[in-house]
């Protein structure tokens, strides 16, 4: 059984300084209604909407919260406060939210004026780092040709970042590697052009990461098979 720990942080001028729009360029393929998870913090509600306890994202009092890209994110409630906006952690600085995502997995914190409260619950138990395997060179499937920069994306845990996400470290033979400090929910793995990052040339389809499944080899263009990475 999981505990849960509160944590307040007074955190309002970092708040107010921060980026007012969420990462606007996540994976392009998703349509229709999407699904992010809203941590609403201690005796806070959600008009309208029941909160649980999701130990999938090691949080509490949170809503599983459905609806269309760029709509409107909803107020939470707290007594004695006011509700400020959602926000999420980009390294050092907090990003304001007030529209969804246009994909799914996002996780935002509510933060309220008045009692200087972020709601950054988080387990009593420490996730271990964790790292991340690529084998990009396989039989007549090559990612490493013309000097290809191979990064992978991640979704529906960690951070929110922009796709085509960070940077994986050649280790020599085809095999890429990056260290996470968190489980990602989603992720796929993308091929870009060395001289120009904004240009796609390869990517895998979306993929669910299983721990401790670390070492994804590729086995067409844009697919392949999980395993456990050994050394």
């Amino acid at each position: 059984m999981k505990r849960f720990t509160w944590m307040a942080f007074g955190l309002l001028s970092l708040l107010l300084s921060a980026l007012s729009v969420p990462s606007s360029s996540l994976n392009p393929r998703a349509e229709g209604e999407v699904t992010i998870k809203l941590v609403l913090g201690e005796g806070a509600t959600l008009p309208g909407y029941e909160a649980e306890d999701d130990e999938t994202i090691y949080h509490h009092n949170v809503v599983t919260y459905q609806a269309l890209p760029d709509t409107n994110l909803p107020n939470a409630e707290k007594p004695g406060t006011t509700f400020i906006s959602w926000v999420y952690a980009e390294g050092a600085s907090l990003v304001r939210v007030t529209h969804m995502p246009k994909t799914s997995g996002a996780i935002y914190y509510a933060y309220y004026e008045g009692d200087g409260t972020l709601a950054t619950s988080t387990s009593s138990e420490e996730i271990e780092p964790t790292t991340l395997y690529l084998q990009a060179k396989n039989g007549t499937v090559d990612w490493t040709q013309a000097g290809a920069i191979i990064k992978v994306y991640t979704w529906g845990n960690g951070p929110t970042m922009n796709y085509p996400g960070m940077t994986m470290l050649s280790l020599g033979d085809g095999l890429y590697a990056l260290e996470l400090n968190y489980l990602p929910s989603n992720l796929l793995f993308a091929r870009l052009n060395p001289n120009n990052q904004s240009e796609v040339w390869n990517q895998t389809v979306d993929l669910t990461y299983v721990s401790p499944l670390n070492l994804f080899t590729l086995t067409s263009w844009d697919n392949g098979t999980w395993s456990t990475f050994t050394a």
